[in-house]
Protein backbone atom coordinates (compact mmCIF):
# COMPACT_ATOMS: atom_id res chain seq x y z
CA UNK A 1 0.00 0.00 0.00
CA UNK A 2 0.85 3.82 -1.06
CA UNK A 3 0.78 7.29 0.32
CA UNK A 4 1.73 9.33 -2.79
CA UNK A 5 4.90 7.38 -3.65
CA UNK A 6 6.12 6.31 -0.28
CA UNK A 7 5.31 2.62 0.84
CA UNK A 8 2.82 2.64 3.88
CA UNK A 9 3.17 -1.39 4.35
CA UNK A 10 3.58 -4.64 2.61
CA UNK A 11 1.64 -7.83 3.48
CA UNK A 12 1.79 -11.21 1.67
CA UNK A 13 -1.31 -13.17 1.35
CA UNK A 14 -2.06 -16.55 -0.45
CA UNK A 15 -5.38 -17.18 -2.26
CA UNK A 16 -7.35 -20.61 -3.76
CA UNK A 17 -8.44 -20.39 -7.06
CA UNK A 18 -11.28 -17.71 -7.49
CA UNK A 19 -10.65 -16.66 -4.01
CA UNK A 20 -10.27 -12.94 -2.48
CA UNK A 21 -9.74 -11.79 0.79
CA UNK A 22 -9.71 -8.27 2.59
CA UNK A 23 -6.50 -6.59 4.16
CA UNK A 24 -5.98 -3.96 6.53
CA UNK A 25 -3.34 -1.68 6.56
CA UNK A 26 -2.18 0.54 9.53
CA UNK A 27 -1.17 4.40 7.91
CA UNK A 28 0.57 6.27 10.58
CA UNK A 29 0.91 9.55 9.62
CA UNK A 30 2.81 11.01 12.37
CA UNK A 31 5.74 13.31 11.02
CA UNK A 32 3.35 13.76 7.58
CA UNK A 33 2.85 17.72 6.37
CA UNK A 34 -0.54 18.64 5.59
CA UNK A 35 -2.09 17.78 2.06
CA UNK A 36 -3.69 15.82 -0.30
CA UNK A 37 -2.96 12.00 0.28
CA UNK A 38 -3.56 9.60 -2.91
CA UNK A 39 -3.84 5.73 -1.84
CA UNK A 40 -3.12 2.95 -3.98
CA UNK A 41 -2.27 -0.73 -3.76
CA UNK A 42 0.30 -2.75 -5.93
CA UNK A 43 0.38 -6.54 -6.13
CA UNK A 44 3.32 -8.29 -6.95
CA UNK A 45 3.80 -9.67 -10.41
CA UNK A 46 3.56 -13.70 -9.85
CA UNK A 47 5.78 -15.96 -11.82
CA UNK A 48 3.84 -16.88 -15.52
CA UNK A 49 1.46 -14.05 -15.13
CA UNK A 50 0.42 -11.97 -18.27
CA UNK A 51 -2.58 -10.16 -17.54
CA UNK A 52 -1.14 -7.58 -14.79
CA UNK A 53 -3.50 -4.16 -15.56
CA UNK A 54 -5.54 -5.34 -12.55
CA UNK A 55 -2.44 -5.30 -10.24
CA UNK A 56 -2.58 -1.72 -9.17
CA UNK A 57 -5.71 0.50 -7.98
CA UNK A 58 -5.91 4.00 -6.90
CA UNK A 59 -8.49 4.87 -4.50
CA UNK A 60 -11.12 6.46 -5.59
CA UNK A 61 -11.32 9.58 -3.06
CA UNK A 62 -7.77 11.28 -1.26
CA UNK A 63 -7.05 11.60 2.13
CA UNK A 64 -6.18 14.73 3.40
CA UNK A 65 -4.05 15.82 5.87
CA UNK A 66 -5.17 19.09 8.31
CA UNK A 67 -3.19 21.64 10.14
CA UNK A 68 -3.37 21.55 13.24
CA UNK A 69 -4.97 25.40 13.40
CA UNK A 70 -5.64 27.71 10.29
CA UNK A 71 -4.50 27.45 7.08
CA UNK A 72 -6.24 28.38 3.43
CA UNK A 73 -4.63 27.58 0.54
CA UNK A 74 -5.12 28.05 -3.58
CA UNK A 75 -4.48 24.87 -4.88
CA UNK A 76 -4.60 25.48 -8.74
CA UNK A 77 -5.39 27.99 -11.32
CA UNK A 78 -6.17 27.52 -15.04
CA UNK A 79 -7.53 29.85 -17.50
CA UNK A 80 -10.03 29.26 -19.65
CA UNK A 81 -8.05 29.87 -22.58
CA UNK A 82 -4.46 30.78 -23.84
CA UNK A 83 -5.68 33.40 -26.41
CA UNK A 84 -8.25 36.05 -26.06
CA UNK A 85 -9.33 38.67 -28.07
CA UNK A 86 -9.06 42.62 -26.76
CA UNK A 87 -11.76 43.51 -25.30
CA UNK A 88 -13.48 40.34 -25.03
CA UNK A 89 -14.14 37.93 -21.54
CA UNK A 90 -12.66 34.37 -20.39
CA UNK A 91 -12.87 32.72 -17.39
CA UNK A 92 -10.39 32.04 -14.78
CA UNK A 93 -11.06 28.98 -12.87
CA UNK A 94 -9.47 28.53 -9.19
CA UNK A 95 -9.23 25.99 -6.02
CA UNK A 96 -9.16 26.14 -3.15
CA UNK A 97 -9.10 24.32 0.34
CA UNK A 98 -9.45 24.88 4.18
CA UNK A 99 -6.34 22.95 5.03
CA UNK A 100 -7.00 23.91 8.80
CA UNK A 101 -8.97 22.62 11.78
CA UNK A 102 -11.25 25.50 11.73
CA UNK A 103 -14.31 26.79 9.85
CA UNK A 104 -12.97 29.81 7.15
CA UNK A 105 -14.29 32.84 5.60
CA UNK A 106 -11.50 34.27 3.19
CA UNK A 107 -10.84 36.66 0.04
CA UNK A 108 -9.36 35.34 -3.18
CA UNK A 109 -8.11 37.48 -5.77
CA UNK A 110 -7.42 36.14 -9.12
CA UNK A 111 -4.38 38.63 -10.97
CA UNK A 112 -3.11 39.22 -14.38
CA UNK A 113 0.64 40.53 -13.80
CA UNK A 114 0.26 42.64 -11.07
CA UNK A 115 -3.40 43.49 -12.18
CA UNK A 116 -6.44 42.95 -9.85
CA UNK A 117 -9.33 41.54 -11.50
CA UNK A 118 -11.92 40.38 -8.83
CA UNK A 119 -12.09 39.23 -5.53
CA UNK A 120 -14.60 36.72 -4.35
CA UNK A 121 -15.25 35.15 -0.44
CA UNK A 122 -14.73 31.32 0.03
CA UNK A 123 -16.48 29.73 2.85
CA UNK A 124 -15.52 26.35 3.49
CA UNK A 125 -15.22 23.95 6.47
CA UNK A 126 -12.55 22.20 7.88
CA UNK A 127 -11.34 19.86 4.59
CA UNK A 128 -13.05 21.11 2.10
CA UNK A 129 -12.49 22.90 -0.93
CA UNK A 130 -14.37 24.87 -3.80
CA UNK A 131 -14.06 25.74 -7.37
CA UNK A 132 -14.68 29.60 -8.18
CA UNK A 133 -15.01 31.51 -11.50
CA UNK A 134 -13.81 34.31 -12.06
CA UNK A 135 -14.30 36.65 -15.00
CA UNK A 136 -11.78 38.32 -17.08
CA UNK A 137 -12.94 41.43 -19.08
CA UNK A 138 -10.16 42.39 -21.02
CA UNK A 139 -11.44 45.98 -22.03
CA UNK A 140 -9.10 48.65 -21.49
CA UNK A 141 -5.71 46.30 -21.01
CA UNK A 142 -2.90 46.20 -24.02
CA UNK A 143 -2.30 43.27 -25.84
CA UNK A 144 0.47 41.30 -24.80
CA UNK A 145 1.26 38.89 -22.37
CA UNK A 146 -0.32 37.93 -19.12
CA UNK A 147 0.73 35.91 -16.54
CA UNK A 148 -2.55 34.73 -14.47
CA UNK A 149 -2.21 34.21 -10.59
CA UNK A 150 -4.63 33.75 -7.24
CA UNK A 151 -3.73 34.57 -3.56
CA UNK A 152 -6.07 33.77 -0.30
CA UNK A 153 -5.98 36.34 1.44
CA UNK A 154 -4.69 34.75 4.83
CA UNK A 155 -6.84 34.20 7.83
CA UNK A 156 -6.41 35.64 11.47
CA UNK A 157 -3.94 33.02 13.32
CA UNK A 158 -2.56 31.71 9.91
CA UNK A 159 1.07 31.07 9.86
CA UNK A 160 1.49 28.71 6.63
CA UNK A 161 0.80 31.07 4.01
CA UNK A 162 3.26 29.74 1.50
CA UNK A 163 0.67 28.25 -0.20
CA UNK A 164 -1.84 31.30 -0.32
CA UNK A 165 -0.63 32.00 -3.67
CA UNK A 166 -0.47 30.24 -7.03
CA UNK A 167 0.58 31.33 -10.36
CA UNK A 168 -0.43 29.11 -13.76
CA UNK A 169 -0.95 29.89 -17.53
CA UNK A 170 0.32 32.77 -19.76
CA UNK A 171 -2.49 34.55 -21.74
CA UNK A 172 -2.02 36.33 -24.90
CA UNK A 173 -3.99 39.73 -25.40
CA UNK A 174 -4.68 39.83 -29.25
CA UNK A 175 -6.94 41.16 -31.92
CA UNK A 176 -10.02 39.56 -31.96
CA UNK A 177 -10.15 36.40 -35.06
CA UNK A 178 -6.40 35.97 -33.73
CA UNK A 179 -7.33 32.47 -32.30
CA UNK A 180 -3.33 30.90 -32.47
CA UNK A 181 -1.83 34.28 -31.06
CA UNK A 182 0.34 34.60 -33.41
CA UNK A 183 0.00 38.87 -34.21
CA UNK A 184 -1.83 37.97 -37.59
CA UNK A 185 -5.73 37.24 -38.80
CA UNK A 186 -5.05 34.58 -41.35
CA UNK A 187 -6.21 31.24 -42.75
CA UNK A 188 -4.72 29.84 -39.89
CA UNK A 189 -6.94 30.99 -37.79
CA UNK A 190 -9.84 30.53 -40.12
CA UNK A 191 -8.92 26.74 -40.17
CA UNK A 192 -8.85 26.59 -36.47
CA UNK A 193 -12.27 28.42 -35.75
CA UNK A 194 -13.88 25.63 -38.43
CA UNK A 195 -12.17 22.64 -36.57
CA UNK A 196 -14.45 23.26 -33.77
CA UNK A 197 -17.39 24.51 -35.62
CA UNK A 198 -20.35 24.10 -34.72
CA UNK A 199 -18.93 22.34 -31.14
CA UNK A 200 -19.74 23.31 -27.43
CA UNK A 201 -18.24 23.21 -24.02
CA UNK A 202 -17.42 19.75 -22.98
CA UNK A 203 -17.37 18.41 -26.59
CA UNK A 204 -14.05 16.81 -27.48
CA UNK A 205 -13.14 19.21 -30.26
CA UNK A 206 -14.16 21.97 -28.29
CA UNK A 207 -11.37 24.92 -29.17
CA UNK A 208 -11.85 27.89 -25.85
CA UNK A 209 -9.36 30.23 -28.28
CA UNK A 210 -11.83 29.19 -31.06
CA UNK A 211 -14.64 30.62 -29.09
CA UNK A 212 -13.85 34.15 -29.93
CA UNK A 213 -17.48 35.64 -28.50
CA UNK A 214 -17.03 33.44 -25.32
CA UNK A 215 -20.26 32.32 -25.88
CA UNK A 216 -19.34 28.27 -25.07
CA UNK A 217 -20.38 27.61 -28.63
CA UNK A 218 -18.04 27.87 -31.91
CA UNK A 219 -20.22 29.32 -34.65
CA UNK A 220 -20.77 31.74 -37.33
CA UNK A 221 -20.63 34.62 -35.04
CA UNK A 222 -17.08 33.75 -34.20
CA UNK A 223 -16.34 33.02 -38.27
CA UNK A 224 -17.56 36.43 -38.33
CA UNK A 225 -15.05 37.88 -36.13
CA UNK A 226 -12.28 36.28 -38.28
CA UNK A 227 -13.62 37.46 -41.46
CA UNK A 228 -14.11 40.92 -40.23
CA UNK A 229 -10.74 41.16 -38.76
CA UNK A 230 -8.92 39.17 -41.88
CA UNK A 231 -5.48 40.76 -42.86
CA UNK A 232 -4.78 42.10 -39.73
CA UNK A 233 -1.48 42.20 -37.64
CA UNK A 234 -0.67 43.26 -34.91
CA UNK A 235 1.50 46.88 -35.16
Amino acid sequence: MYANSEVVGVQSVSLGIGSSTTLQFAWNTSGLGKGDYTISASASIIQGEVDTADNSKVADSIVTILSQGHDVAVTSVTPSKTVVGQGYSMLVFVNAKNYGIFNESFDITVYVNTTAIQTQTATLFSGDSVRLNFVWNTSGFAKGNYIVSAYAWPVPGETDTADNAFTNGQVIVTMPGDVNGDGTVDIYDLILVASAFGSQTGYPEFNPNADINADETTDIYDLILVASHFGETNP
